[in-house]
């Protein structure tokens, strides 16, 4: 992939006819791109590209190659005849289109609906498209990735889900909107929010009992209570009625959303992972992953003739404990690539001679000073000192941590896997007796055996991590995620007191983009075996956060009383506020893509070197654990407050198509391309949607035992005579008002309608567990909280048993019974007919730079297994075995042997 970028832009450039700065003859020769093909960026930069504000490099670029043709080729190993010219820069956007987005081949769109074929990346034997962003159905997003797939489905069906939701509640928000429930005009009121609970129709009533003392609790609020001159005492009370349809129709919703949920997610979405599986041939298919080997077990051809006993092996790879050598060699090359950058575009960088690159390197330009990069004096000591530690790592003895094995037909997989799994007590105290002597290793070992993640999925500089270390890291970084979720709790309490519920909205949104990336800086600290594991410890920290911030607090802060009233201080305003920004919090921050387009656009014009410019066009980086906690957080604040903003279901349907078409433009025109995940993030997310269901239950039963919310019952008295007439008091808050009481009126009480904070909590949240004599609810009130408080136990009960059966049951039969149940059917084709799959190379993927890099010998398999190729400088120029010679020839990396079938 780079040496065929450095072709391209190294070639030479005339200005084109449209305005790109090219010679597009050449480009045009390895992929032919038609403007209509292009994306609308690359054509803008292309008009652009004529202008010098735009691209300041342009004249420079021509002048170069206009001298380069006379100009001999220095002898000294430092420079090349092919690095005179300056980089083109629509030849970096070409390399943005065919190496970082995704492509397919052409003739599979034409005429046809059948599958597209993905191609792989810097495909040049065949014509490719860009996909539609438009067209390009879910199944073959699953070509980036099965779980790619299952996301967007998974957006798709929930959308529908939450409209139809929507949909039921309409009589609810119009009872709402009507007479009924609000006598008052609702003058001032946003119109969404005049089809929510919010009650304008209120007035101060008699209150002999009361005191200022009853409402000093947190959250403090003393608006309703007010206290004349001469010891009259009022309470502030709401008149809207809860009406028994209103329950009714709320009761109904919730019953719909919880079958239907459930069916989408643990039938309808478990049938589309197996129809995408057996769409897509996977490494996965053909692989095993012994997770215990015995730690002197380096022969890769004694693992091949015990498990040639179930079909042809094809592949092997045996990975060993390297993993702090490995991480040193890999920041060694990541220093060396800065160092590179650095260089004038006619010098050729010599990686055994970093002493003279680094004299020859320039000094850092403005924008390299304010993004805190090193000079080349800073990377040369970094990188000596890095030469020291990778001297002393190298005398190590390094034991095995994983054995991949590849078969070649997916029959000869499942064989081992039916025949090898056990149960884990018996792996962990390697108890012989459940297997005949064949099936041992060496005769003595059990093995735990499992079906591994995709190859460009391992972690492998984690394999070898205790599970110790590991738990011990992920107790740290979860420490460190409660710390940042109460930092966040503050500040969003802050704003709320201080500015209002607008301003603490928008802290919440600030909060809700700045957590991830948080999580995302704890969770590379962490080890995991898989990018799936990692994904899924990262989701749950995002995930907690993001809740917490978004609904757990705003209900916390806002006083019982303001939860349905017209101040600024509602919980609906602020509900409101939140679900505006997060509705357009997601296309503003991605498909604008501010970063990335400055890369490009800005920067790109203005850099001389190749590898700095090829750096810029590298693709905005994202995780799909974001994708799922984003979703989540809309379901989980949608049914927190179902039942007194029911217009949220219209907004969390519209929220996720938001999603849908954002993140399936950012997938098809602006990320980079990331690791293949299966389904253990669908999986994992699954629970937490048990969990929003759990708390639509529950919380509907609490909003409506808590009608009218405002914390005053009315007795059956009527008001004393001192109590008639007109009074002028002052509200708690220090508002003066004037207050007129009729003498057919009846004093009131308070009373504390707010269930959730009794002590000990009052669940469910049923008529009978009203204090006696603080009785408020009417006997429609009391019917439908029956319903809803046999609902929510109906729902813990059944998310209990559903818990039970996926994690304990699933953990004792995992840990004690031996089981296997393979998914899917078996494909036709071997492992070796396949040539969009893998083997299990050992590699890592470090950002910024275009290609991954070797940390094992690859001289003994088919370089197409692999995934990628340099054909211009071979795959070991990208392998960190041969930056230090000294190792190079050493038995202390990991190592893979391929044996193909015969005739292939």
């Amino acid at each position: 992939m780079e040496s065929e970028l450095t072709s391209l832009l190294a070639v030479s450039s005339t200005k084109a006819d449209d305005g790109a700065d090219s010679n597009d003859d050449d480009i045009g020769r390895v992929y032919r791109d038609h403007p209509h093909h292009m994306t609308l960026a690359r054509r803008m930069a292309r008009n652009l590209s004529q202008y010098h504000w735009y691209h300041p490099r342009r004249d420079d670029v021509e002048e170069v190659q206009g001298t380069s043709s006379s100009r001999s080729a220095p002898s000294s190993t430092t420079t090349s005849s092919t690095s005179t010219s300056l980089p083109k820069l629509d030849s970096a956007w070409a390399y943005f289109e065919h190496f970082v987005l995704p492509r397919h081949f052409a003739q599979s769109e034409e005429g046809s609906k059948d599958k597209l074929q993905k191609a792989e990346p810097g495909e040049a034997s065949a014509e490719t498209r860009l996909y539609n962003v438009w067209s390009t159905p879910e199944k073959d997003l699953a070509d980036m990735g099965v779980g790619i797939g299952i996301y967007f489905f998974t957006l798709r069906c929930l959308a529908i889900v939450l409209l139809l939701a929507g949909l039921i509640n309409i009589p609810n928000l119009m009872f709402y909107n009507s007479s009924y429930y609000n006598d008052d005009e609702s003058g001032g009121v946003p119109y969404v929010l005049q089809r929510s609970a919010i009650c304008t129709d209120h007035h101060w009533a008699a209150c002999p009992t009361c005191s200022l003392e009853q409402w000093d609790y947190f959250p403090r609020t003393f608006d309703r209570y007010a206290e004349s001159a001469d010891g009259h005492k009022f309470i502030k009370i709401n008149t809207c009625s809860f009406g028994y349809f209103l329950g009714l129709f709320t009761w109904i919703s919730i019953v719909f959303v919880s079958v239907a949920l459930y069916v989408v997610c643990f039938h309808i979405i478990k049938r589309k992972e197996v129809e995408y599986d057996e769409a897509e041939q996977t490494s996965t298919d053909y692989s095993i992953a012994v997770e215990n080997p015995p730690k002197d077990a380096h022969d890769a051809e004694k693992w091949r003739k015990f498990f040639s006993q179930f079909g042809h092996v094809t592949c092997i790879t045996v990975a060993v404990d390297n993993e702090e050598l490995v991480r040193a060699l890999v920041e060694r090359r990541g220093l060396m690539y800065q160092l590179q950058q650095l260089l004038p575009p006619d010098v050729k960088f010599d990686k055994f001679n970093l002493e003279s690159m680094a004299e020859q390197a320039k000094p850092l330009v403005w924008w390299q000073i304010m993004m805190f990069s090193s000079t080349a004096e800073q990377l040369l000591s970094q990188i000596n000192a890095l030469d020291e530690k990778i001297t002393e790592l190298s005398e190590l003895k390094h034991d095995v941590a994983e054995i991949f094995v590849t078969f070649e037909t997916e029959e000869a997989q499942r064989a081992s896997l039916r025949s090898l799994c056990v149960r884990r007590w018996d792996t962990l105290t390697n108890n012989t007796s459940g297997l005949p002597q064949q099936l041992l290793y060496g005769g003595q070992y059990i093995l735990n055996v499992v079906e591994p993640p995709e190859p460009s999925a391992v972690r492998w500089q984690d394999l070898d991590d205790s599970l110790t270390r590991r738990l011990a890291i992920r107790f740290v970084t979860s420490v460190i995620t409660t710390i940042l979720i109460v930092c966040g709790m503050l500040v969003i309490t802050y704003c709320r007191f201080k500015y209002g519920p607008a301003m603490a909205a928008l802290a919440i949104s600030a909060l809700n983009t700045i957590a991830p990336l948080i999580c995302y800086t704890l969770t590379e600290y962490e080890s995991h075996r898989s990018e799936g594991d990692k994904q899924a410890s990262r989701y749950f920290k995002i995930t907690a956060s993001m809740w917490v911030f978004t609904a757990l607090v705003t209900a916390a802060v806002t006083p019982f009383t303001d939860t349905v009233s017209n101040s600024s201080d509602s919980i609906l305003y602020a509900l409101y506020a939140i679900f505006i920004f997060e509705l357009i919090r997601g296309p503003v921050t991605q498909c604008f893509d501010v970063a990335g387009n400055l890369q490009r656009h800005l920067l790109g014009p203005r850099v001389a070197n190749r590898l700095m410019l090829m750096g810029l066009f590298q693709g905005t980086a994202y995780e799909l654990s974001e994708r799922y906690t984003n979703m989540t957080s809309v379901l989980f604040l949608t049914f927190y407050y179902a039942t007194i903003f029911p217009a949220g279901y219209f907004f969390a349907a519209l929220t996720l198509a938001v999603h849908y078409w954002t993140d399936k433009y950012s997938l098809l025109r602006i990320w980079s391309p990331a690791p293949k995940i299966g389904t253990k993030l669908s999986v994992f997310c699954r629970s937490f949607i048990v969990v929003t269901l759990l708390v639509l239950a529950i919380l509907s039963g609490y909003y409506v035992a808590g009608f009218p919310f405002d914390n005053a019952c009315e007795s059956s008295e009527v008001v004393t005579s001192d109590y008639i007439g007109d009074f002028f008091a002052t509200v708690g808050d220090g508002r003066e008002i004037s207050v007129t009481i009729d003498k057919d009126e009846n004093s009131f009480y308070f009373c504390d309608m707010d269930m959730q904070r009794y002590r000990p909590p009052a669940f469910p949240a049923w008529a009978s567990n009203q204090p006696s004599g603080g009785e408020w609810m009417d006997a429609d009130q009391e019917n439908i909280s029956w319903l809803f408080g046999w609902t929510s136990v109906f729902a813990l009960i059944l998310a209990g048993l559903i818990f039970l059966k996926r994690v304990v049951l699933r953990f004792v039969r995992y840990m004690f019974f031996r089981q296997y149940i393979p998914s899917g059917k078996t494909g036709a084709k071997g492992f070796s007919d396949v040539k969009e799959i893998f083997s299990y190379v050992p590699q890592v993927r470090v950002p910024g730079l275009p290609m991954p890099l070797l940390v094992c010998n690859v001289n003994n398999i088919d370089r197409e297994l692999i995934g990628w190729d340099d054909p211009k400088h071979g795959v070991n120029a990208h392998n960190v075995l041969y930056d230090i010679p000294a190792i190079g020839e050493k038995e202390i990396f990991s190592e893979i042997k391929h044996w193909p079938p015969p005739g292939k």
